[in-house]
């Protein structure tokens, strides 16, 4: 059984070694999981919250809606869900999981086979501004159309 851990988060109430981390991109990336994790973010997209981070929305395409809508001049202002900023969008969930992998992942992200959804993506991008990830779509739509998939 594990000991509770102490209301501070010690490091020493942590499972595991007690080493530092040496890696320096394994502390590069546990520096980022630290800001992702200090502006921790709900996306509610018509009824399904996605949990990101405002650097998440600000770092690939910043002048993206998604971007905006980070910013205090916005006029779409957050409310609270269980102590986490929230904004509403009311828009298709089924490609926002894609928006949010190309957010996070850029041209490395997985988008799906078929040329439906990938319009679907493609008209979702184009509302949230995203004119690299519509770049991408297009592209891949031309790979697939010339059947190099």
């Amino acid at each position: 059984m594990q000991p509770e851990p102490s209301a501070k988060g010690d490091a020493d109430d942590r499972p595991g070694p007690s080493t530092t981390v040496t890696s320096t991109t394994a502390a590069k990336k546990l520096k980022d999981l630290a800001v992702c994790q200090n502006q921790q973010i709900i996306l509610c997209v018509s009824e399904v919250n996605f949990y990101t981070s405002a650097q998440t929305l600000l770092g690939r395409e910043p002048n993206s809606v998604l971007a905006c809508m980070m910013r205090k001049t916005s006029p779409l202002q957050p409310y609270y869900t269980d102590k986490i900023l929230t904004y509403y969008v009311n828009r298709s969930p089924e490609c926002f999981k894609y928006i949010l992998d190309y957010l996070l992942n850029g041209e490395k992200c997985t988008l799906p086979e078929g040329l439906i959804i990938l319009r679907k993506i493609f008209v979702e991008a184009g509302f949230y501004e995203l004119s690299e990830l519509q770049s991408l779509l297009e592209r891949k739509v031309l790979r697939f159309l010339r059947g190099e998939n």
